[in-house]
């Protein structure tokens, strides 16, 4: 022994090793085994020596392995050599042997030893994998249905009975043949696309309709489905398809087509829907009607089971004995409910008649006629006429509340103009404080004239930078004024000023606070706060980037049911038992209208939050102190007024002459076109004109400003009016004026105006 390799190496290599090693005598009785195969075989060691090998296998295979072994060790060695064992437990193991003999020290044969290795489990998988195949094979030979197996070369390799039958040719002269040796000339191209994107990975199955040639010449159609099997290393290997008959389906459209010919042009222009059914119930056919009548198209209701998918549960079984009775009887009439697509209820009367044994037809032909209005309920229509009446009450009313605000804005216009031209002129503070109050309530009958345009014809804002506060406050103290309910307020000293319509930003801080109020019928307060915030990108779901303010009010009421939330502002969506769910619509209508929006918070029995936001000017309002000093020069020129009401003109002369204006009046649109005409010719200068939007039986400012504007582009002109709803009101430069206001007006109102220019 090498003096490098310690005693007891090899015994502990040969006991340590995972095969197994084994001695047997002449006899082939074991004389050595190493402990591995007690974990192996099961048996102790001492169990299994002095036996001999053939007793732990089946008779039959100790023979074989007998003879064949003594066959082999005559070469000297034998390598990979399988055979089977028995263990104690009674299961198969599988070996692989190793062997040759030992010779004693005078050269005769002493006995034979080895190793072997288990290989049980791969014996096992080589097993099922053959079971597999088989029942692969069974499976491909024995289907009803066409199989194939193809090469990438596009040839046959293997097909089974049924495909053969299809075909009308033998396995063996399938084989060798290409798949265009047996495909319709005119559809060879059919699928070749596919089979290539099959190969490439692009697709993982292909299906296609083609025609074929059978043996003896004959055409046939086949659906064929075609996959791609690979191999462990995801290469190709062959192609697999899978062939239906087709052929009595396409013969059967085709009947079908053809009698539908014959009678599209009269299915076509009746008012009936017409349905065919197969012996099943299916679809097979519908009218174009069916999309007028049903919402469906009606390719989506071919193939489809209509007593399953479409009948009302509480009319099927009425449907069904009506459909049997008329295969029995030959005509049917009945009545039932189908399901529209927009997910409602259609009453439906059908004719039904058995053409199951006409040949160009063989279905059930059913005619459709919706009955849902002729059986209408009496109580439905009466609902109905009621909000039809309704509606046009509402119409009606809005009518006369445009011009009744009309009307009224230029009685306000002249009264506000007064009581302002008063403040300013009287130098009794106890004067000057009583007029100020009645400004005030002005201002609430201002208020009130936009609120009946805005109900009348729901017009565009006007719009006009302004600080939103006092003017919210004031409108939220109005608005609760001798209620149980108190408001409080929080606003940011540096909340930023807002371009917005004052009349309409009103209405909706009303209707809000109004609704909160009805939400609090026990009393409470209700906190108003007032913030800047910068929206950045996709911060807000609807809102873009930039800066806003935000109006919260925030009630102790009784909350709204989260299911709610999404419908508080549809219109007509009320929870009240009065009131027709208009005024949280309108709230939305106004604020989308400015480029703001309205969100909501609420918990049950914890009250709701309203947050409304507006995009903030970054521009300041100015004062009238600061609006009169940028008044333009008012030396060398004129300004014109035009308005059909003397007091307007009067009102509105003072108030243009104590900003140091000289002032012309006239009372339509010729005069004032007339005028200005005058004046350019004479090179005289023109400071401004004001007109009034309409004249009744004469000619407005919107007819008036189209000659205006062929006399001069650079003359300032202004547009005002009491009908605030009007387009050219809120866009005024795109009808050629300059800028607009709204009547009444107060002189600080009409000195910034002009100070804007």
């Amino acid at each position: 022994m090498s003096k490098d390799i310690p005693p007891g190496f090899y015994q502990n290599l040969v006991e340590t090793s995972q095969d197994l090693i084994w001695q047997c005598d002449t006899e082939g009785r074991f004389i050595y085994l190493n402990p591995v195969w007690e974990e192996i075989f099961g048996y102790k060691l001492s169990e299994m020596l002095g036996r001999p090998f053939s007793e732990f296998q089946q008779p039959d295979i100790a023979k074989r392995d007998s003879i064949e072994l003594d066959r082999l060790l005559q070469s000297g060695i034998v390598r990979g050599y399988e055979t089977s064992c028995i263990s104690k437990a009674g299961q198969d193991i599988h070996l692989v042997i190793n062997a040759k003999y030992i010779y004693d020290d005078k050269k005769a044969v002493a006995g034979v030893q080895g190793t072997a290795y288990d290989v049980t489990l791969r014996k096992q998988k080589d097993l099922k994998l053959a079971e597999s195949v088989e029942n692969f094979r069974m499976l491909f030979d024995r289907s009803p249905v066409g199989k194939a197996i193809v090469g990438l070369d596009k040839r046959f390799i293997r097909c089974n009975e049924a495909f053969c039958k299809f075909i009308g040719y033998a396995e063996n002269e399938i084989i060798g043949k290409t798949i265009a040796d047996i495909t319709f000339p005119e559809d060879i191209n059919i699928g070749m696309l596919e089979m290539q994107q099959l190969s490439n990975g692009k697709l993982e199955v292909s299906t296609v309709q083609k025609r074929y040639l059978r043996k003896d010449g004959s055409i046939v159609w086949g659906e064929i489905k075609i996959s791609l099997v690979r191999n462990r290393q995801n290469e190709p290997m062959y192609f697999l398809p899978v062939i239906q008959d087709i052929t009595a389906k396409k013969k059967f459209q085709e009947k079908l087509s053809a009698s539908e010919r014959r009678f599209r042009e009269l299915v076509r222009n009746s008012s009936d829907s017409v349905t065919i059914l197969d012996k099943n119930g299916m679809q097979i056919y519908v009218s174009d009607v069916v999309e007028k009548m049903l919402g469906y198209k009606p390719e989506e209701l071919m193939n489809i089971p209509v007593m399953e998918k479409m009948i009302h549960p509480d009319d099927r079984k009425k449907v069904e004995d009506a459909f049997q009775k008329i295969i029995t009887d030959g005509s049917v009439k009945v009545q039932y409910r189908h399901r529209h697509k927009n997910g409602s209820w259609v009453l439906l009367e059908g004719w039904g008649t058995n053409q199951l044994e006409n040949e160009d037809i063989r279905g059930i032909v059913v005619n459709v006629r919706d009955i849902t209005e002729q059986v209408m309920a009496a109580e439905e229509r009466e609902k109905l006429n009621h909000q039809i009446n309704q509606i046009q009450k509402l119409e009606s009313i809005g009518l006369l509340a445009g011009g009744i605000a009309h009307d009224f804005n230029n009685i306000l216009a002249m009264i506000f103009g007064y009581i302002d031209m008063g403040i300013r002129k009287s130098s009794e503070e106890s004067v000057k404080e009583a007029l100020t109050k009645s400004l005030t309530a002005m201002n609430r009958a201002r208020a009130l004239t936009g609120q009946l345009l805005t109900f009348a014809k729901g017009g565009a804002p006007v719009l006009k930078i302004a600080p939103l506060f006092p003017f919210v406050k004031e409108t939220i103290q109005f608005a609760l004024s001798g209620s149980n309910v108190a408001p409080t307020f929080n606003v940011a000293p540096d909340l930023l000023f807002a371009n917005y319509d004052q009349n309409q930003i009103g209405q909706a801080i009303d209707n809000i606070v109004i609704n909160a109020q009805q939400a609090m019928p026990m009393g409470g307060v209700i906190e108003i706060t007032a913030n800047n915030v910068f929206l950045a990108d996709k911060e807000h779901s609807i809102l873009p980037k930039g800066r806003y303010t935000r109006i919260s009010i925030k009630d102790q009421g009784i909350g709204i049911p989260k299911d709610l939330l999404n419908k508080i502002f549809d219109p007509f969506f009320t929870t009240k038992t009065k009131g027709h769910g208009l005024g949280l619509a309108t709230c939305f209508s106004i604020i989308s209208r400015h480029g703001g929006c309205i969100d909501v918070e609420s918990v049950l029995e914890n009250g709701s939050t309203f947050h409304v936001y507006l995009p903030a000017e970054e521009r300041v309002a100015l004062t009238p102190e600061q609006a009169k000093l940028d008044l333009p020069s008012k030396t060398n020129g004129t300004f014109l007024i035009m308005d059909d009401e003397v007091l307007i003109l009067e009102v509105t002369k003072d108030m243009l002459e104590s900003l140091g204006f000289s002032v012309v009046c006239c009372e339509d649109g010729k005069s004032a076109i007339s005028f200005i005409a005058e004046e350019l010719k004479a090179n005289r200068k023109i400071l401004g004109a004001m007109l009034d939007l309409t004249i009744p039986g004469g000619m407005g400012g919107k007819e008036a400003i189209a000659e205006i504007r062929k006399l001069s582009s650079d003359v300032p002109v202004y547009v005002s009016s009491g009908y605030a709803e009007d387009p050219v009101m809120a866009k005024p430069k795109e009808h050629g004026f300059t800028a607009s206001l709204c009547k009444p007006f107060k002189l600080a109102e009409l000195a910034e105006m002009l100070s804007r220019q």
